[in-house]
């Protein structure tokens, strides 16, 4: 399993951790560690509050495991939330896809990065021994965003049964192709967010149905199957579960398409 661990800073207590999680994945054959770094502030110096002075651990702190340093620094370091940003975090995430991904806080908008894009990813994530309020923190992040209108709503479900936790559905698609399917929600999820920001700008040169279109068709076309029939299945299916399935056009409709599909 490859494990990527994401920290605000190099912390002199927790590198000796790293070094011998790095050791003992090199001696078991596989899997491995990468620990990333937001800033690099305590080994390079910096004024310590706590200590009243300026602090730099003379302890080779980024040595004896993979570490690397993302340079995600806005302003003075580790100086409020905005002081880490999540610079970078999607592309390392998107192109590296490791299995699961380690916080050890979320303080800074950083640690946020990584969190939502590891949720986003379907990448698993840990927060040891922090579960109950990592889950305390998110809900009130997410009420807060709620409160002030940058969000309508949310709540934790399973297919819109809320208090219900999300699983995954391998059960229902196969586990062969689970992970492919997710991924491809995944990207149309990416792809229609772009859609919709771009129409928002007025900045989309096709309208967002032609995308719809050739979705459909291109799938269609890769699993070599009856595109009309199928599309006119999905309408009949959503047709009766409308209220208006008892309206004479919509039951005049359902009855062409029936004698259609029988055809």
């Amino acid at each position: 399993m490859r494990l990527f661990i994401f920290e605000s800073h190099p912390v002199q207590y927790h590198a000796p951790v790293y070094r011998e999680l790095h050791r003992l994945c090199q001696a078991a054959g596989g899997g491995g560690i990468r620990v990333f770094y937001a800033t690099d502030i305590s080994v390079r110096g910096h004024f310590d509050s706590g200590f009243g002075s300026t602090v730099a651990w003379d302890e080779p702190l980024l040595n004896g495991y993979p570490a690397t340093v993302l340079s995600a620094e806005n302003g003075i370091p580790l100086n409020g939330f905005n002081s880490l940003t999540g610079k970078g975090i999607v592309s390392l995430l998107k192109r590296e896809r490791p299995d699961a991904v380690m916080l050890t806080g979320l303080a800074h908008r950083f640690d946020w990065a990584v969190y939502w894009t590891a949720l986003r990813l379907r990448i698993r994530w840990s927060d040891p021994g922090q579960v109950q309020r990592s889950r305390a923190e998110l809900t009130r992040f997410l009420d807060e965003a709620k409160a002030d209108g940058r969000l309508e709503d949310w709540y934790e479900a399973n297919h819109g049964n809320r208090g219900e936790q999300y699983r995954g559905e391998a059960d229902f698609y196969g586990s062969e192709v689970w992970e492919l399917t997710a991924n491809d929600w995944m990207s149309g999820s990416e792809l229609a967010l772009a859609i919709v920001r771009l129409e928002a700008e007025d900045a989309l040169t096709r309208p967002r149905d032609l995308h719809w279109k050739r979705r459909v068709h291109l799938f269609s076309n890769q699993l070599w199957l009856p595109e009309i029939a199928l599309c006119l299945e999905q309408a009949r299916g959503y047709l009766r579960m409308t209220d208006e399935a008892d309206d004479p056009r919509v039951v005049e409709i359902m009855a062409a398409i029936e004698k259609f599909l029988e055809a």
